[in-house]
């Protein structure tokens, strides 16, 4: 979470910081940043650049925005949509259920849904275990552990990268 918030600080500062002339091309940099990130499934920074470039500061620059191109402006109105909070966050678990391992999911939104189903449900219910609680946190639990790669290397490949070196 640190390296997250710093990620987002970096980049609401560094357009702010910028010279006026080079604010857009910041700008234009720290959008092809997240679309990189977004390529190589790396969705927490891909959101924690979003939200720095959201921040208000940054986002009441409309002159800057303007000058931005209308290409990656609809590009940041699509990351900005993965943030759209309605309906469970929809719009990012769709595209986390498309994307294949590995990748790097927005860590925040697990938290959210594991402290959800711990406050919202009794650990004992009459005296016994709720396994139903149990199993949602699993589930949660599972769907972070399936992030990782499911690269296997077999004793074939792993012949042929000692050969190599």
């Amino acid at each position: 979470m640190r390296r997250f918030n710093e990620v987002q600080y970096w980049a609401t500062t560094e357009v702010l910081l910028a010279l006026p002339q080079k604010r857009v091309n910041t700008l234009r940099k720290f959008i092809k940043i997240a679309m990189y990130a977004k390529e190589n499934r790396d969705l927490m920074t891909l959101f924690a650049i979003t939200l720095g470039l959201s921040n208000i500061a940054v986002s009441r620059l409309t002159h800057l925005w303007e000058r931005l191109p209308a290409k990656l402006r609809r590009q940041f109105a699509e990351f900005e949509s993965l943030l759209d909070p309605s309906r469970n966050h929809r719009p990012y678990r769709a595209l986390v259920a498309k994307m294949s391992p590995p990748l790097i999911p927005f860590v925040p939104l697990l938290l959210k849904d594991l402290t959800f189903i711990h406050e919202g449900n009794k650990t004992y219910y009459n005296g016994l275990v709720n396994f139903e609680k149990m199993h949602m946190i699993a589930n949660i639990l599972r769907s972070f552990r399936q992030c990782k790669s499911r690269y296997s290397v077999t004793q074939m490949e792993q012949k042929k990268i000692c050969e190599t070196q």
